[in-house]
């Protein structure tokens, strides 16, 4: 996946302070200085397109003080600092707000310990679709993943390598722009599925997913709407995340009260393969609040 999940930040949480960078007419790089303490986080906001290019660069008096960058509307990195450094250039994969979170690794936090920090931050480039491209492999099978990422018409396309009878390109059409992709074998057959992961103009996040079947050929998994469980939807506004864990895909997001604010809480639902009548389904195993 791109990074790892990162914990959940309530709007009311008191260790979070907020702070929006501020451009310069006409300029494309601003700086901002900083500092933190224990368990304290600081999220500043950049307003950026898809396909543009996105620099930052720190640096703190304490040698355990980190950032993220997170994407819009969503808890999920990026960038992970704690595992690659503090600077970071990534092009952007869609419109939006995107959050670098600076804090302490966990053990200075528990110390208490503090950091004054500073940032630098660019934008440049121009906005446009940015085709997306991964190459992966499992118990001797490979898949070949792209997507153009174009506005309207956009399509997840899948080349296999290595199976038995079949090694044609798949496809399927897609709202939205394929960001991310994984490969895992949730039902343990020793047959590998390939997992494609979109985000749409709302924030809302899909999957389009095969199965090589039996090693012979890729057959299409199907993911049902939330609707279709009971509860599964109740305030369900976006900002998704998923990913591969265990023998599980596991979906979770915030969840929206009645005025349609966050309440502070995510939704979690775990996903089993198990094969259907034409294609294979993931079918729900388990839903819960934290």
């Amino acid at each position: 996946m791109l990074g790892a999940p990162v914990a959940h930040a309530n709007p009311a949480d008191p260790d979070r302070r907020e702070v929006r960078v501020a451009f310069a007419k006409g300029a494309s790089q601003a700086s901002v200085k900083g500092k933190l303490k224990g368990r304290e986080y600081v999220d500043h906001l950049v307003t950026a397109k898809g396909g543009q290019v996105m620099a930052v660069r720190m640096e703190a008096s304490n040698r355990m003080a980190f950032f993220n960058v997170l994407l819009p509307r969503s808890q999920e990195a990026l960038f992970v600092g704690s595992l690659n450094g503090l600077e970071a250039k990534q092009q952007l994969p869609v419109d939006g707000t995107y959050t670098i979170r600076v804090f302490l690794e966990r053990a200075a936090a528990r110390r208490a310990e503090a950091t004054t920090y500073s940032l630098v931050v660019s934008v440049t480039g121009t906005p446009g679709p940015v085709a997306f491209g991964k190459k992966l492999e499992k118990d001797g099978i490979s898949f070949a993943v792209s997507s153009p990422n174009v506005a309207k018409g956009n399509e997840v396309r899948v080349v296999p390598q290595g199976l038995e009878i079949v090694n044609d390109a798949v496809s399927l059409p897609v709202e939205g722009r394929a960001f991310d992709a994984d490969v895992a074998d949730l039902d343990g057959d020793n047959s590998p599925e390939v997992y494609v992961f979109v985000r749409d103009a709302q924030d809302r996040m899909t999957v389009a997913a095969w199965s090589a079947n039996k090693r012979k050929s890729l057959s299409t998994i199907f993911l049902p709407p939330l609707a279709q469980f009971k509860g599964a939807a109740e305030g369900y506004r976006g900002g998704d995340f998923m990913m591969i864990s265990g023998q599980r895909l596991v979906h979770t997001f915030p969840i929206h009260g009645a005025d349609g604010k966050p309440t502070g809480k995510r939704r979690q639902l775990d996903y089993k393969l198990v094969p259907g009548e034409a294609s294979w389904q993931l079918v729900l195993d388990r839903m819960g609040e934290f």
